[in-house]
């Protein structure tokens, strides 16, 4: 009892300090939660402790910016980054009109709103404290740390356990890898070297802008960083951090870009000292017909994944087909899964461009470009306002997060959108960086800390409206949308894989040629005919024991797969049990109509199927209402502001 009460207070002291930390110094506030965030600590202390420090830390960001605020000392400006991400959501929404899996796309929009949620205040912040040496210095530091933790775990301690989360170590063999591959702080190997990838050009501006003790400090990081992207024999990673530190050279200019003299010589060291050569040179097995037997794998099933991407954006190149949407879409793309050959990683196409073509079609991948592009235009305006005021730090640190999002581009060749906010904190970097520098040039009208002005005494509705009425009439038609969606009966959307097999058990030519259902493409499309006669929805509906009234509200329907091979039943009904009984019936009565032709075929169907809950048809709807929104805070931003009142007498 008495150490529980002990407990509760050291708590109670440790919460109270952070509070007055918030109020005191937002920047270590600041600092602390994006090193947690960055680094994946968050997800190591909660699965030590149970508990995630993430959500506390954003409520003291929170209160952080409320005492600035209060302070008048709450300045934040617009960068044109901030355009980009409305630009981005906008073309989110315009994906989900016409989703296949409209739970999925909204869980994802959900998911991706969480980590804006969290780029807005951490970019208020930034904008008010200026602190974004100190942020990146500990991101950076924190990852060379953990990075040369998994050195030790890797030399020394022969990689046992994996030292309470801070260095996973998930493959211990692999084809062509030369060591274990390591994770550091994360699951899986190839992101965690995505982002020792970004970090790296991170690490060389902070060489370059520190002297002294301080510039070998960084130097070491560096080191530790790379030996760190080594032991994940990521060759994605590999390839990826190459380019970011070439361009960070070239853009620093000066004696730096000389420095590039020497990066031949180096990479004719490393390069055959470290093996990497050989670890690379696997990538071409899986392009080489002959060698498919003996190539790696995971390159073999990422080509897999890729090439249903590809198949996906061809059949909907300018809208897609939702976003979040390429894991519901994969069996049907895919022809392997027809025969019965699941994919034995992540269901994603390994490659964020086919996976953001597939999924929003060209208004996605151009609006991605537009984020890109606002990024490196800002980086490239701050270099050049630093550099005329004298401003080597933030000169230095614009090349830094361009290089560093060059690396994140490159590596994203091989890997899909899966750390959003990380991404988000270079975008928010840039653009505090951006507003911040503007402000210092006076090319930008830097927000004033005086007192407000008295109020006028007469209501101008040229103020009123932008700051008042528009965004009541946001929060209406928001409140008009819950109400719609609460009245919006739910329905529940089932699929179930009916797949083709031969009767023959004989392994002999012919049942090879029996089990050849990719050429000969028409042969499931026909069963599908036959099946989907007139009759079947009334069959499948006495099947399966409905009521008139529940089959006046059920669907049902055949697609055959787009590769040859399954046919897929989909059905919908107001119940759950209802619309799995209704798929059940259907794959049975398929099943006894294609067995009824007496062929060497039969349909087989796993017992249960799969069922998401939905609103059919409530996308479009929600995305007219979020647009109608955005159109209301553009004009209450735009919109200029009404003139301040002459002072009168009374006033002064």
């Amino acid at each position: 009892m008495v150490s529980t009460i002990a407990g509760l207070v050291a708590v109670g002291v440790v919460a109270a300090s952070l509070v007055a930390l918030a109020l005191l110094r937002p920047t270590i506030i600041l600092v602390v939660t994006v090193m947690l965030d960055a680094t994946n600590l968050n997800v190591v202390v909660e699965t030590n402790t149970g508990v995630s420090p993430f959500k506390p830390m954003l409520a003291l960001v929170v209160l952080a910016l409320f005492v600035l605020w209060r302070q008048n000392k709450l300045k934040v400006g617009w960068s044109p980054v901030l355009t980009a991400l409305l630009v981005l959501v906008a073309a989110w929404f315009v994906t989900m009109f016409n989703s296949v899996d409209p739970p999925t796309s909204w869980t994802l929009f959900m998911d991706y709103a969480n980590g804006l949620v969290y780029f807005a205040l951490v970019y208020a912040l930034l904008c008010a404290t200026g602190s974004w040496k100190a942020v990146l210095s500990a991101v950076v530091g924190g990852l060379a740390v953990i990075a040369a933790l998994t050195i030790v775990h890797q030399v020394v301690l022969d990689n046992v356990g994996n030292l309470y989360g801070l260095s996973n170590v998930p493959l211990v063999e692999e084809h062509g890898a030369m060591t274990p591959r390591h994770a550091g702080t994360a699951a899986d190997v190839n992101f965690w070297a995505r982002a020792l990838v970004i970090v790296v050009p991170l690490a060389l501006s902070l060489w370059a802008i520190n002297r002294g003790l301080t510039k070998l400090f960084w130097v070491g990081a560096t080191l530790a960083l790379v030996g760190g992207l080594f032991l994940t024999q990521s060759r994605g990673g590999f390839l990826a951090v190459l380019p970011a530190i070439v361009v960070w050279f070239v853009m620093a200019g000066g004696k730096y870009r000389r420095m590039l003299a020497y990066l031949p010589l180096l990479l004719l060291v490393a390069i055959p000292v470290s093996g990497v050569w050989e670890r690379l040179a696997t990538l071409t097995d899986v392009s080489a017909s002959s060698n498919i037997a003996a190539a790696d794998p995971s390159l073999v099933t990422r080509a897999r994944l890729q090439e249903a991407a590809w198949r996906m954006f061809l059949d909907a190149p300018a809208f897609g087909h939702g976003m979040g949407t390429y894991g519901t879409l994969f069996p049907q793309y895919d022809r392997y899964s027809d025969q019965g050959d699941p994919v034995t990683i992540v269901v994603a196409s390994h490659n964020f461009y086919l996976e953001q073509a597939a999924d929003g079609g060209l208004v996605l991948l151009a609006a991605w470009g537009i984020l890109f592009g606002a990024i490196f235009f800002v980086c490239w305006r701050v270099s050049h306002l630093a550099r005329s005021i004298g401003r080597q730090t933030e000169h230095l640190l614009a090349i830094g997060v361009a290089s560093a999002l060059v690396g994140w581009l490159a590596a994203s060749v091989f890997l899909h959108l899966s750390d959003f906010r990380v991404l988000l904190l270079l975008a928010g970097v840039a653009a505090a960086l951006d507003v911040r520098v503007r402000w210092a040039v006076g090319a930008l009208p830097e927000p004033t800390e005086v007192d407000p002005p008295p109020r006028a005494r007469v209501i101008d509705l040229r103020a009123w409206t932008p700051r008042v009425l528009l965004p009541a009439a946001g929060l209406v038609l928001v409140l008009g949308a819950v109400l719609v969606v609460r009245a919006v009966p739910t329905t529940w959307s089932v699929e179930l894989e009916s797949r083709a097999s031969v009767v023959a058990a004989d392994e002999d030519w012919l049942t090879a040629y029996q089990r050849d259902l990719i050429t000969r493409g028409q042969l499931v499309p026909s069963f599908t005919v036959v099946a989907n006669s007139a009759d079947f929805s009334s069959v499948v509906a006495r099947r399966a024991g409905l009521t008139q009234d529940q089959a006046d509200h059920v669907r049902v329907s055949l697609e055959v797969s787009r590769q040859g091979g399954a046919i897929t039943v989909r059905a919908s009904a107001r119940d759950k049990a209802v619309a799995e009984d209704v798929a059940v019936a259907a794959g049975q009565v398929v099943a006894e109509r294609v067995k009824a032709l007496n062929t060497p075929f039969v349909m087989q169907q796993p017992r249960r199927p799969v069922a998401v809950a939905g609103h059919p048809g409530l996308m479009p709807g929600l995305g007219a209402l979020f647009a109608a929104v955005l159109l209301a805070g553009a004009a209450a931003v735009a919109s200029p502001r009404a003139r301040e009142p002459e002072p009168t007498l009374e006033a002064v």
